[in-house]
């Protein structure tokens, strides 16, 4: 959808890589359900992702340390670390019993078509 868009080759990689990530973590790591949502929004300069799931959310330090995670996490974690770098805004927002993780990718405003 966003090469329809005319997004940049490089933003629309970052962006599925960083989907893809974002969804495999609520299948693993989301407590008792295997459902989920995703919304995705474009603007000419930018892509907002939202991934929901009814999990129990993440421990906020890893987040804020995904840089110097501890080696029993570092090995098998290193998702945080790529969302990290692959978008240019990385969101947990905990609230009524769901955690929505919000990634945010920015490119250079389109031309019109």
């Amino acid at each position: 959808m966003l090469r329809d868009f005319d997004v940049p080759a490089a933003a629309v990689d970052d962006v599925a890589v960083a989907l893809s990530e974002a969804c495999s973590n609520v299948i693993r790591h989301a407590s008792g359900t295997d459902e989920y949502g995703v919304r995705l929004s474009v603007s000419p300069t930018a892509c907002e992702i939202e991934v929901r799931d009814l999990g129990p959310g993440i421990d906020r330090s890893l987040v804020e340390g995904a840089d110097d995670l501890p080696v029993e996490i570092a090995e098998n974690g290193r998702g945080l670390q790529l969302l990290q770098v692959l978008m240019d805004e990385l969101q947990f927002v905990r609230e009524d019993e769901t955690t929505t993780v919000r990634l945010i990718k920015r490119w250079d405003g389109l031309a019109p078509s």
